[in-house]
């Protein structure tokens, strides 16, 4: 087991600000704004989860996530291609079997603190 940090990623700083930034805006929302956000089942998983769960607000608050999440599977594909190229395959060795991963990406209001 090892873990890699990943610089000169290329996902734009100011992306990450702004993602960041409305996770908090969105974590300063009132208790009962954030409910009407539960997901609508335990099979789905994305919403508001109180104290470990997606939203109308902050408005910007989608599509902050989804050019984030964007980027970061464009930098995954990067590193796909990389490790391909590592292990003397073809560069493209990965692309058809790696994308139907179950992405997920979580928020939580710790960033705070």
């Amino acid at each position: 087991m090892g873990f890699a940090q990943v610089v000169g990623h290329g996902v734009p700083a100011g992306l990450i600000a702004d993602m960041l930034a409305v996770t908090l805006e969105f974590f300063e929302l009132p208790v009962d704004e954030k409910v009407r956000l539960l997901p609508p089942g335990p099979a789905v998983n994305r919403g508001y989860a109180p104290v470990r769960q997606r939203g109308a607000r902050p408005e910007r608050m989608r599509a902050v996530y989804v050019a984030y999440f964007d980027a970061l599977a464009r930098l995954a594909g990067t590193l796909m291609s990389a490790f391909a190229q590592a292990l003397d395959l073809p560069e493209d060795y990965f692309a058809g079997r790696t994308g139907r991963a179950p992405n997920v990406m979580q928020a939580t209001d710790r960033l705070a603190t």
